[in-house]
């Protein structure tokens, strides 16, 4: 100490400023660099984690649309007559009429025909499956017993495996016949389809050995130990390159699949590097900056203080009264008692101001950030809602696209048939041809499929007593017009040698109209989901209050929650007859997001959502209740402070409920709360004169 402190007092006073100047400005300035370093790359990292994990949950629930789809296909198959007398009469060859146009058009690499005593009717099968062995045993005994399975089949080619998404469904009429098995390759195409438009990269194994991928051309000789599905997105080498890599299974009755996710990190690393490298050119040249600019600075202060004492003894001559501790004899002691004379004149002029100024800041601030975190808090919970509106709007496009198909090939067929027919047909057959076509495109409701077998029956016995020829090529296409009137009017025509053929053309043209229809409702559909979301977004730029419903605002928000509702929630409504007030309809729709999101998760997504809406008392009046878990009574008082969560980290703010007290305090308003185990009840009061309230 003894040595550091003779150094320090030979130091000129140019050396002292520089040398604590230069060892804080370089010691902040990297501890800064670190900091921002090491946030950026944990970021990275974090948010491909996250990307990855995302990822796996959205191809998890595409090999489970897969299947689903599956078992829609093959009620369908199953159901039809056709497939049922031939079965009932074990005719293998018109199965394969019926069954392999099926096989192709809907891409199955695997039809299956069983009787009710295990026999083999028909057993279609990809080219590369010819040769394989299916070990199908127990989706073969439960089609043969009647039972509807989803399953997983195992292949054996040789030494390679394959597997097969597979689903059996009951042959029957009035008794079971038999059963139908149809399969799908899980094979590299059908991980190109789930993995289109995505950068990650899918392997499918069984076990350790590989059976399919988006990116390996040999993957029937690669073998590789995945990770466990129950642990977390982990770094993992394969081949030559590092992945972040997260797996899951699909299983079955007696065979299961790993499927990963794999995310290259190749480009992250290169990323790091980078920022590494140029944050340190970047210290360098700070620490030059700082060091040129610390020279500078102590020189421009040691030269004129002298100077500058004179001058501030000169102006305080006659105050003497008031000191600071001054121990050193170089120019800042100097300094220091000069200033011991100013500093009651300094202290009345300029600190009082600061001070003021100072807290105007701190207040401007401080209305800043209440608004963000309002915006912020609005946008999160925006985000949790984005995956279930993505869903909703996909099943109209959906819709829509499949009744464009049906569109395109009914009208080029009508288009073909039409002319002819018109020209054919007398003015009487043309009157009962007309007819048909008002009745076919009459307001009906959806048939079953047994519901439409009864009503080809019906219509059968009634062409077959008036003798018609055909009978049954005519209740069937019939059947398919939703014709339930009773059919004399129509005689004449179902007599004439064309019958078939004029109903077909008939048949057409009511498709047209039908899929149109379906289009201009799955449009509906979109448009309200889309409107619910740009309210629910939109901004409040004039912050003053309109005129809005109370009910509206509710029901935009169920719109938005409605793909967590269908998972199991009950929603009850009550809504008297309220007007519209004066509101700010934007913090409102905040207020019923936060209420309905918590009541929904604290249900699990199961249980009864019960929303009352009345006027009572000068004030309208809305209960939401819930029937899930409840508040527990030792929190109950601080659900609404800010920052308060029961939530895991990094699942909730705590600033949800503050932020909705705030909006129902600007409505002078108030919030209320009732709990149990399975009864929580906010009840939000809102004025109906907020005008006159604002003017007072």
């Amino acid at each position: 100490m003894g040595i550091i402190s003779r150094f320090w007092t030979r130091l000129s006073l140019s050396q002292k400023i520089v040398l604590p100047f230069l060892a804080v400005c370089l010691g902040g300035f990297m501890l800064g660099l670190l900091v921002v370093g090491y946030w950026f790359t944990e970021g990275w990292q974090q948010n491909l984690r996250r990307e990855v994990e995302i990822f796996a949950e959205r191809v998890h629930q595409d090999f489970q649309y897969e299947q689903q789809t599956l078992e829609g296909q093959i009620k369908l198959i199953a159901n039809l007559d056709e497939l049922e007398q031939a079965v009932k009469g074990g005719d293998r060859v018109a199965l394969l009429q019926i069954l392999l146009p099926l096989k192709a058009s809907l891409g199955f690499d695997w039809i299956k025909v069983v009787d009710t005593q295990g026999n083999i009717l028909v057993d279609a099968r990809k080219d590369l499956l010819n040769q394989a062995r299916l070990i199908d045993t127990a989706i073969s005994n439960s089609a043969s017993a009647g039972l509807g399975l989803i399953d997983l089949v195992g292949v054996e080619m040789g030494n390679k495996q394959q597997v097969l998404l597979v689903t059996s469904y009951p042959i029957k009429t009035e008794r079971l016949l038999g059963g139908l098995i149809v399969g799908r390759l899980v094979n590299d195409t059908l991980l190109q389809k789930i993995a289109a438009g995505s950068s990650k990269q899918l392997l499918v194994l069984i076990g350790n050995q590989a059976i399919a991928s988006t990116f390996l051309p040999e993957v029937n000789r690669f073998t590789w130990q995945p990770p466990r599905p129950e642990t977390p997105t982990l770094r993992m080498v394969l081949g030559q390159q590092e992945y972040l890599a997260k797996s899951f299974a699909i299983a079955g009755s007696s065979l299961s699949f790993s499927t990963v996710v794999l995310s290259g990190i190749a480009s992250l690393e290169t990323a790091k590097y980078m920022l590494w490298l140029r944050l340190g050119l970047l210290f360098l040249l700070g620490g030059t900056i700082v060091t040129i600019v610390g020279i500078l600075i102590a020189r421009a202060i040691a030269r004129p203080v002298r100077k500058f004492i004179r001058m501030t003894e000169e102006i305080a001559n006659g105050n003497s009264t008031i000191r600071v501790p001054v121990n050193s004899r170089d120019e800042v002691g100097q300094l220091g008692r000069a200033l011991n004379q100013m500093a009651e004149q300094l202290a009345e002029r300029g600190v009082l101001n600061q001070q003021v100024q100072e807290l105007q800041q701190t207040l401007h601030d401080l209305q800043k950030n209440q608004a963000k975190l309002i915006q912020t808090e609005k946008m999160a919970a925006l985000g949790q809602l984005i995956a279930g509106i993505a869903h909703e709007i996909n099943t109209p496009l959906g819709a829509i696209q499949a009744s464009i198909g049906n569109i395109n090939s009914y009208l080029e067929q009508s288009l073909t048939e039409l002319p002819p027919l018109l020209q054919s047909l007398s003015s009487d057959r043309l009157t009962n041809f007309f007819t048909l076509l008002d009745w076919a495109k009459q307001p009906k409701e959806m048939l079953s499929s047994r519901e439409e077998r009864q009503l080809k029956r019906s219509l059968k016995q009634t062409l077959s007593e008036q003798g018609i020829q055909s009978a049954d090529a005519l209740a069937d296409t019939l059947s398919k017009m939703g014709i339930n009137h009773t059919l004399d009017p129509l005689l004449p025509l179902l007599q004439d040698p064309d019958a078939h053929g004029i109903l077909e053309t008939a048949y057409h043209l009511s498709a047209i109209q039908n899929n149109s229809q379906n289009i201009r409702l799955a449009v509906e559909r979109a448009a309200r989901i889309v409107y619910a979301l740009k309210t629910y977004v939109r901004q409040d730029v004039s912050n003053v209050p309109v005129s809005a419903s109370v009910a509206a605002g509710i029901d935009t928000v169920l719109t938005l929650y409605q793909n967590h509702i269908k998972r199991g929630i009950e929603v009850i409504k009550n809504y008297g007859t309220v007007k519209e007030i004066l509101c700010y309809p934007e913090g409102l729709f905040q207020v019923w997001s936060n209420l309905i999101g918590n009541a929904i998760q604290a249900m699990n997504y199961q249980g009864q959502l019960a929303i009352d809406l009345l006027e009572k008392d000068g004030h309208i009046m809305v209960e939401i209740a819930d029937s899930g878990c409840g508040i527990p009574p030792e929190i109950k008082k601080q659900i609404f402070e800010p920052f308060f969560t029961t939530k895991p980290e990094g699942e909730g703010s705590g600033l949800g409920l503050s932020i909705v007290s705030k909006i129902v305090d600007k409505h002078r308003g108030k919030i209320e709360v009732e709990s149990q185990p399975g009864n929580t009840v906010f009840r939000v009061w809102l004025p109906l004169n907020l005008g006159e309230l604002e003017e007072r």
